[in-house]
């Protein structure tokens, strides 16, 4: 569906004006209600909508016997839980595995539009969904212990990456649901986890790696830059002192518009958050002190003030000894840790809003801790450097709303100047950049929105155009038909 100019920018004019600064303020923790529905230990917890139905669905590892310290067997199995749309999840199916794993994704990986699951593990396994949340048996791949997906090379299918000991192999996607013959990529030290992200803000993906050295003492945030046409050049290694876990997350905790970078840590380690300089690499280590040892962490505006929160996994030596732990973002890179939620194991994370409050909830292995505090605000960003004129109106709007396939971001440019424009998910995460600096002309403007192209899920969103000296954001639901 397209909407005529004059159309669209009278549904413009009738929207709010949102102008919004990030002022640095101590955070206010939140409340949770806890219920467990199941017993498992899982180090890796995907959450998506596998039945489409329109609730999140939870997938885990199910993994239950340890001896002695903090050690699991994990099983080459997944366990599939429907949601309720309240909270509640109900246990569906268990699969099969190719291989033992501890990364996985939910993620369309055939461009069909219903959710599948990759599975780390040597080999990879891929199980395509049916839709109703039934999947298929395992195709496999070449594998490796860490795995992320994502659109490397803009054809709109989401690509493989694989760390294997000191390599990183990407794998393109065939557009089926299949990978090429990948290309591999040496770093200096073992891979502890991956993520794909537009790190330097140019509009492609690129790869981020957390590694371990060797003694064990400290180790490194790698970013490979997408040059575009499936080619990454590594950029220079961010050192991380510590004991690093097994998975890193990419934000903009402090406001100026580059992305910083979480990490978490074993041995009483907390989490470590560094400052990105937007090119990719990253200083300023701080740390902030959690109970027990963390291997996983994620992000989401948990306490609803419009700032990133950090959530992580707090597994104890003495298993089933857990917790889960919030880290209060300040909106100026600063952390405070807030809740500390005593529960089983701790290991797998993820936050997400499963009950359709707006709150995001808290998935720890097998149990859901739902957010009764505040509601949580959009998306909030530091206003532009040199923002003088107050009078400035920049009006903006995206039809249709909610958006199956494509649509229009419409936006009205009081002057001339340069625009900006990204999109990103409920926890503060850029997915996507339309404009980055373009030069444009007073007057009405329309980019246009295909959220295959993007590798968009169905979930809300959150564009954010900074033009003409001020700032707007709003949002945008996607649904499947």
């Amino acid at each position: 569906m397209h909407s005529t100019p004059n159309s669209l920018f009278r549904s413009l004019l009738a929207l709010p004006l949102l102008l919004i600064v990030t002022i640095a303020t101590p955070a206010r923790a939140t409340t949770f209600s806890t219920a467990c529905f199941d017993t498992f230990a899982s180090p890796a917890v995907a959450v998506a909508d596998f039945n489409g139905d329109g609730n999140l669905d939870v997938a885990i590892t199910p993994s239950t016997t340890y001896a002695g310290g903090a050690s699991w067997t994990i099983q080459p199995q997944i366990n599939v839980y429907l949601g309720n749309g309240t909270g509640g999840f109900t246990f569906s199916s268990q699969l099969n595995t190719a291989a033992a794993f501890v990364d996985m994704v939910a993620i369309d990986v055939n461009n069909d539009g219903k959710v599948d699951l990759v599975t780390s593990g040597n080999p990879v396994s891929i199980l395509k969904g049916n839709g109703d949340g039934t999947f298929q048996a395992a195709q496999t791949t070449a594998g490796g212990d860490n795995i992320a997906l994502g659109d490397l090379n803009g054809d709109g299918s989401p690509d493989l990456v694989v760390g294997s000991f000191s390599n990183i192999t990407v794998s393109f996607n065939q557009g089926n649901g299949t990978f090429g013959a990948g290309t591999t990529y040496k770093l200096q030290q073992p891979v502890r986890g991956i993520t794909v992200q537009d790190v330097n803000g140019d509009g492609l993906r690129d790869i981020g790696v957390l590694t371990l050295a060797g003694n064990q003492n400290s180790g490194n945030v790698s970013v490979f830059i997408n040059r575009g046409g499936g080619t990454f050049a590594h950029a220079m290694d961010s050192k991380v002192n510590g004991l690093v876990a097994r998975n890193l997350r990419f934000a903009d905790f402090n406001g100026d518009g580059k992305l910083d970078v979480a990490v978490g840590r074993y041995s009483g380690g907390g989490v470590a958050t560094l400052i990105g300089n937007g090119s990719g690499s990253f200083n300023s280590q701080t740390n902030i002190a959690m109970p027990g040892n963390t291997i996983h962490i994620d992000l989401g505006d948990i306490n609803g003030d419009g700032k990133t929160d950090i959530v992580a996994g707090n597994f104890d030596s003495n298993p089933p000894d857990g917790s889960v732990s919030v880290l209060y973002g300040n909106g100026s890179g600063g952390f405070t840790i807030g809740n500390v939620i005593p529960l089983e194991y701790g290991l797998g994370v993820a936050a997400a809003d499963v009950n359709h409050d707006s709150r995001v909830d808290i998935l720890e292995d097998t149990c859901v801790l739902l957010n009764t505090g505040p509601v949580a605000a959009t998306v909030t960003f530091a206003q532009p450097s040199g923002h003088t004129d107050a009078t400035v109106k920049l009006v903006a709007g995206f039809t249709p709303n909610p958006i199956h396939d494509r649509g229009a971001l419409g936006f009205s440019m009081p002057r001339d100047g340069k625009v900006s424009i990204h999109l990103y998910d409920i926890s503060g995460r850029r997915v996507q950049t339309l404009l980055d600096e373009v030069s444009m002309t007073a007057g009405m403007h329309s980019v246009a929105v295909d959220r295959r192209a993007a590798g968009l899920q169905k979930g809300i969103y959150f564009y954010r155009i900074e033009a003409a000296g001020s700032l707007i954001t709003g949002s945008i639901v996607v649904m499947d038909r």
